[in-house]
């Protein structure tokens, strides 16, 4: 698996670097500056990311 077809969900500075490695990031209730390197950025409830990844397996280069 390349790193770019991989999603990387956290939320503080410690996941910066797996945000840097990775196609796509998601932010949930962020802390500090890792909104600068998260693709996406949602708040509240991690349930918020599915509608995210839905969109994502309806990508033709992505197979779940």
């Amino acid at each position: 698996i390349s790193p770019k077809d991989v999603l990387a969900i956290g939320n503080s500075m410690g996941d910066r670097r797996i945000f840097e490695l990775v196609g796509m990031s998601i932010a949930v209730n962020p802390v500090g500056e890792i909104k600068k390197y998260a693709t996406r950025i949602i708040y509240e409830d991690l349930r918020n990311a599915i509608p995210i990844i839905k969109e994502l397996t309806e990508m033709p280069h992505i197979h779940l």
